[in-house]
C-alpha cells in the first residue's frame, strides 16, 4: 500500500527589510528615487554634453543604498522602469568627457517627468516629516 503524500513545509518568507526613516518602504520605489536624485545631481554638475550617468556609474553609486544592498533591487530593472515611464532619457553614442577624463558612452539623463516625480516625492516627504514633529 502506498504511503500518503507528505506535506512539504512552506517556503520561508524573505526577511523583512525596514527602510530608513523618510524613505519609501518599497525597495524598488526607494531605488527609483535614489537614481533620479543621482541623475538630477549629475545634471547640475556636468556641462551640457556630459550630463547624465552611465549604467555602470549608477550601479556603483547605488551599491551601498539599502534598497540595492538589502532589498535585492537590481539597478538595470529600475532603469527599465524609469525609461518605460518616461522619467529618464537614454543618450546613445559617445562623447568626450573632460571632467571624467575619458569617453562617456551611452548614458541616462533625467528629464522633466523625472524631475516632477522627484520634486513631488520630496515635497510630500517634507510635509509628512513636519507633521510628525
Amino acid at each position: 500500500m502506498p504511503s500518503p503524500p507528505q506535506k512539504r513545509p512552506a517556503p520561508a518568507a524573505p526577511p523583512k527589510v525596514v527602510a530608513p526613516r523618510g524613505e519609501p518602504q518599497d525597495p524598488t520605489r526607494a531605488a527609483l528615487l535614489e537614481i533620479l536624485r543621482l541623475l538630477n545631481q549629475a545634471e547640475s554638475y556636468h556641462d551640457d554634453r556630459e550630463k547624465g550617468l552611465e549604467l555602470d556609474e549608477i550601479s556603483t553609486m547605488t551599491q551601498e543604498h539599502w534598497s540595492v544592498q538589502k532589498g535585492g533591487v537590481q539597478v538595470p530593472v529600475v532603469m527599465g522602469l524609469l525609461l518605460r515611464n518616461r522619467m529618464v532619457d537614454h543618450v546613445p553614442g559617445t562623447v568626450r568627457s573632460w571632467t571624467r577624463q575619458r569617453d562617456l558612452g551611452p548614458h541616462y539623463r533625467i528629464n522633466g517627468e523625472g524631475k516632477l516625480f522627484l520634486a513631488r516625492f520630496l515635497e510630500e516627504s517634507q510635509r509628512l516629516s513636519s507633521q510628525r514633529v
